[in-house]
């Protein structure tokens, strides 16, 4: 499974904070200061979701 789109699709920005810092805002070390123009489908929403589980389990597996 790979994490990244296709070219042909826009690119979706998304923000993965680092809960072991603890910080959050712009101070954090991932951030980025553009969010999606449009409003999630119910579909899209779950794509981001496996995206956000499938990246959270490579940093634990990677002893992040």
């Amino acid at each position: 499974m790979s994490v990244f789109p296709s070219s042909a699709v826009e690119p979706e920005i998304l923000t993965v904070s680092d809960s072991a810092v603890g910080i959050s805002g712009s101070s954090a070390k991932y951030t980025h200061d553009r969010f999606p123009s449009n409003i999630r489908t119910e579909e899209q929403e779950e794509k981001r979701k496996q995206i956000l589980a499938t990246v959270s389990n490579a940093f634990e597996y990677s002893g992040r």
